[in-house]
């Protein structure tokens, strides 16, 4: 089918406004995450009574420079960023993803699937408090084995790992709580994890 001449002017308008608007958006997170990274390191760098000052003079907010912060702290790519929604989603996937309490698991799902449907579990060691284990169920019935850490790792750390295990794309996950006390998860990582649970 072709086009109308009017048509044809108008597809190449909106084509070249959104590619603009894309690149504008790509910017804007790349900027938020260099902002993040600059409030990190003068957090570090100011003395008592210092911090609120300096926010000032920069221009900032401490609500914004707190989710800027969080979100340079995260480790999240700019690419990610954008798979994840933008800015927003971004901070709301990272107030889902905190580690869990030595009580629970924390278990990462597909968005949109039934329970139980668990990627990864995630648990605090009962015998070096603040490291984690993290176990990776086969994400297909043509991956045959499980993957999991012999050792745990110390906290913020597992998030680089199941990072790596999703290849990048963790736009799509899910997270939540469950108690060490569900059989569910409980049983599906003994069977394949043994000692480590």
């Amino acid at each position: 089918m072709t086009l109308s001449n009017t048509l044809a002017d108008l597809a190449e308008q909106v084509k070249l406004i959104n590619a603009e608007a894309v690149a504008a958006e790509a910017t804007a997170i790349a900027k938020a995450l260099e902002t993040g990274r600059l409030l990190v390191e003068a957090k570090t760098a100011c003395a008592h009574g210092e911090w609120l000052p300096f926010l000032d003079r920069s221009g900032v907010g401490e609500r914004k420079a707190q989710r800027l912060m969080q979100l340079a702290r995260s480790g999240l790519k700019s690419d990610t960023v954008t798979a994840l929604g933008g800015i927003k989603a971004a901070l709301d996937f990272l107030s889902a993803r905190v580690l869990p309490d030595p009580a629970n698991y924390l278990v990462a799902y597909r968005s949109g699937t039934s329970w139980p449907s668990p990627l990864t579990v995630i648990w605090e060691s009962s015998a070096h408090p603040g490291y984690f284990y993290l176990y990776q169920f086969p994400a297909s019935d043509d991956e045959c084995s499980a993957r999991w850490l012999t050792k745990p790792v110390k906290g913020e750390a597992v998030w680089s790992l199941v990072d790596h295990f999703y290849a990048g794309k963790l736009a799509g996950l899910d997270f939540q709580r469950v108690p060490k006390t569900d059989a569910r998860i409980a049983d599906l990582v003994k069977e394949d994890a043994g000692a480590l649970a």
